[in-house]
């Protein structure tokens, strides 16, 4: 009797381990399953981040392409070719008054700035020594301005950049500036110093590109601000109002064109 009841608490005992790995194994595999989901979701997860990255970067993709589309659309419309060659901005009648000004045929532009750089050396290596130049000065507001030289451009050379702050060409009886186009809108109009002296200056150590004398100066890249003015002393130079509207104006572009 003893043993069979003895038995009895074996054969209990041995139940309850029994339910007790069955409640292991019920939980090992809610376990498993959750484990299974959560790597299915992680898998989905992966799936998706990477399905919104590729998309993300065609996106990138399409906009850098944009963006490069209007900038050469822009640079063309500014007188740029696609491959950033020279070209020149200006239309079939303003070129023909410039001749009209100068009394001479229009040649090749020979530095432009937004193909060549906005910075003095960039101006000096393709400009100085030259002669018979045409300056037109394309600014942020349509305005379209410039001046004329017959005599040579003055030249400072690369190994002289650091020492010599600038060089200026004096007593050219043929110097003029001009004015093409008032914010967009044709306006053309002569102004001649009332004195001769010096008409241009060019830079090396001094932080401009360039200057007309009594009219206006250049900043060493104008394209990025509004630093470049309008002499102070205009009307005492010309006996004329200043021919844009703003003292200060930021530069879209400059071309010098040779005359002949």
């Amino acid at each position: 009797m003893q043993q069979f009841e003895q038995l009895e608490k074996q054969l209990e005992l041995f139940g309850q381990k029994v339910n007790e790995m069955g409640e292991s194994l019920k939980s090992l595999s809610m376990v498993q399953n959750g484990t299974e989901e959560l790597i299915k979701k992680t898998r989905a997860l992966r799936e998706t981040s990477q399905k919104h990255h590729q998309e993300l970067l065609e996106a990138l993709n399409n906009h850098q392409q944009t963006i490069e589309r209007q900038i050469s659309e822009i640079r063309i419309a500014m007188g740029c070719g696609i491959a950033g060659e020279r070209r020149n901005p200006l239309n079939d009648e303003d070129i023909q008054r410039i001749e009209i000004l100068t009394g001479k045929t229009a040649g090749e532009v020979i530095y432009q700035a937004s193909v060549d750089g906005f910075k003095n050396n960039n101006f000096n290596e393709n400009v100085g020594g030259k002669e018979s130049i045409v300056l037109v000065i394309f600014d942020s507001e349509g305005n379209v301005f410039g001046s004329y030289n017959a005599k040579q451009i003055p030249e400072i050379k690369k190994d002289e950049t650091e020492t010599i702050p600038a060089k200026g060409l004096y007593d050219d009886n043929d110097h003029f500036l001009f004015v093409l186009r008032k914010k967009g809108v044709s306006d053309v109009k002569k102004f001649t110093r009332k004195t001769n002296g010096y008409s241009l200056w060019v830079f090396g150590s001094i932080d401009n590109l360039l200057s007309v004398n009594g009219a206006f100066v250049l900043v060493n890249e104008c394209n990025r601000s509004f630093d470049s003015s309008i002499s102070g002393n205009f009307r005492r130079e010309y006996d004329e109002d200043m021919f844009i509207d703003k003292k200060k104006f930021m530069v879209r572009d400059i071309v010098a064109i040779s005359f002949n």
